[in-house]
């Protein structure tokens, strides 16, 4: 114990400084890989505009379709161009969509998902910590009152350890 009273004090802190770490790295390293994943959008604008791109030129070749001499099976052959530029774009967007969810999910499953277990292993004991700190604490400042390992919380009361030893 302390001069104020604490047991363990800067042990506990020092898990405290070492959780907190542990979750900025992880949230940290969530947002990086959000971002990284969302970055992959590009590809997909690529793809869009590439079916833009073969689009025009289907429309090209449609427009050519009416020309004197060059006949009707240039404009099949636009359509056909134009068919295809249309699926290659309506795919681009679906993959853009499919990214973006798919850098969300993944960037809190990093960035939260190790957070958790860590968590809930931590807080319960950090939370017996405090109360049987301030329970030592109220009983040192109570006059001519001395602490009984019965009243700090998580200690077994008169008769339950050899109830359980019996079980």
């Amino acid at each position: 114990m302390t001069a104020r009273g604490e047991v363990g004090s800067v042990a506990v802190r020092r898990w405290d400084v070492a959780v907190v770490l542990w979750l900025i790295f992880w949230a940290a390293a969530g947002v990086a890989t959000y971002y990284e994943i969302w970055q992959l959008t590009a590809l997909s604008g690529s793809v869009m505009d590439s079916g833009h791109a073969i689009g025009t030129a289907g429309r090209a070749l449609q427009d050519l379709g009416d020309t004197p001499l060059v006949g009707h099976r240039i404009t099949q052959l636009g359509n056909e161009v134009s068919a295809t530029a249309s699926g290659i774009v309506q795919s681009g967007q679906t993959a853009e969509h499919s990214i973006r969810i798919a850098s969300i999910l993944i960037g809190l499953a990093v960035g939260i998902g190790p957070a958790g277990p860590v968590l809930l292993a931590y807080l319960p004991s950090r939370r017996l910590w405090r109360r049987t700190n301030e329970a030592l604490i109220r009983a040192t400042q109570a006059p001519g009152r001395c602490c009984r390992e019965q009243e700090l919380p998580g200690a077994e009361q008169p008769g339950t350890a050899r109830t359980r030893a019996g079980q």
